[in-house]
């Protein structure tokens, strides 16, 4: 993942939870909104069977306009059980708090899983004299 950069100099943690966690967990913190930083969540040590299902970033208290320059990025491993045809949905989630007011925004997308046949040839080309 790559975090982006934001128009506001913050130092923000990074948190996720796994399908089995109830409570975030702190992956890192201290981060720049100004440094596009890059986060490998695969050298987190989880149990069998334990996969992330959320990351949160945590930018504390932001002023007025506070937003992206560059945007974050993820790169995902998809479960090797999931099926050719099959589908699942990811969400975003933005939630700020305004004079006491809870204000949030959402957004999700569907992919279709989709496992090409690979198809080799079955003897190797000749190359050369």
């Amino acid at each position: 993942m790559t975090t982006g950069t934001w128009n506001q100099d913050l130092c923000y943690k990074v948190l996720y939870k796994t399908n089995k966690s109830i409570e975030y967990v702190l992956y890192k913190e201290g981060l720049k909104t100004t440094q596009d930083n890059e986060l490998d969540f695969s050298t987190i040590q989880l149990g069998e069977d334990e996969y992330i299902t959320e990351i949160c970033f945590d930018f504390g208290k932001v002023d007025m306009g506070f937003k992206e320059r560059i945007s974050p990025t993820m790169n995902c491993k998809a479960l090797i059980t999931l099926q050719n045809g099959e589908q699942f949905t990811n969400y975003t989630k933005t939630i700020g708090t305004y004079y006491e007011l809870k204000v949030e925004a959402y957004s999700k997308w569907t992919t279709i899983v989709h496992k090409p046949k690979e198809v080799h040839p079955k003897v190797l080309p000749r190359t050369g004299a």
